[in-house]
């Protein structure tokens, strides 16, 4: 007649056979949680790709209103007004600008002054030398359309 072994679960254990089992369950616990976790990520990024790639196939176009700085296109009608070569210096700093340069006569900056997007145009100095007038202006900037 044969023997059967049972393994008896309730006999004492050593010290150490309790800690690694401890640590062995510990593992294990770890071990599914973060694989819980990484599903968890990968599904979602499964359902951002989808959700991606349905807004880059529809036909559909969003609106969307870009406000663009009105600085550059006024700088741009600066230089057609008066020329390149007659702007000495141009500077912004919060939303004031100061130009430095010269002109032939004072139409010019009147039609300077009556530029679209321009706040509180003063003429600080003007100063007439050699037949031209060199002025130095300050403006603010109107703001974005």
């Amino acid at each position: 007649m044969k023997k059967n072994k049972s393994i008896n679960f309730l006999k004492e254990e050593k010290q150490e056979e309790k800690i690694f089992k401890c640590t062995v369950i510990i593992l294990i616990y770890l071990l599914i949680f973060q694989t819980y976790t990484n599903i968890k990520a990968v599904n979602n990024l499964k359902e951002e790709i989808n959700y991606t790639k349905l807004m880059t196939q529809s036909n559909e176009v969003l609106k969307s209103e870009n406000k663009k700085s009105t600085l550059i296109k006024d700088t741009n009608k600066i230089y057609d007004l008066l020329g390149f070569s007659n702007v000495e210096k141009l500077s912004v700093e919060n939303n004031k600008v100061s130009i430095e340069g010269k002109c032939k006569n004072l139409k010019k900056l009147d039609e300077l002054k009556s530029m679209d997007n321009i706040k509180n145009f003063s003429i600080a100095s003007v100063e007439n030398k050699n037949n031209k007038l060199y002025f130095h202006a300050v403006y603010e900037i109107g703001g974005s359309e």
